[in-house]
């Protein structure tokens, strides 16, 4: 009986998983086109200014 729970967990495990994966790729898909391309630009220039700013720190 333990063995067929075992591997009953392990797949639902796997499904999961798949699932997951292909919910936040639908997402991402989603997002990217809905949101506009210059806020896109204006989060990378924050992040590299950011990173750009902790680098000069550690010096």
């Amino acid at each position: 009986m333990r063995k067929f729970m075992k591997k009953y967990h392990c797949h639902r495990n796997k499904y999961n998983k798949i699932i997951g994966i292909v919910l936040g790729v639908m997402g991402m898909i989603i997002i990217i086109q809905v949101v506009p391309v210059a806020i896109w630009l204006l989060i990378l220039g924050v992040l590299c200014l950011i990173l750009g700013w902790s680098f000069f720190r550690m010096w």
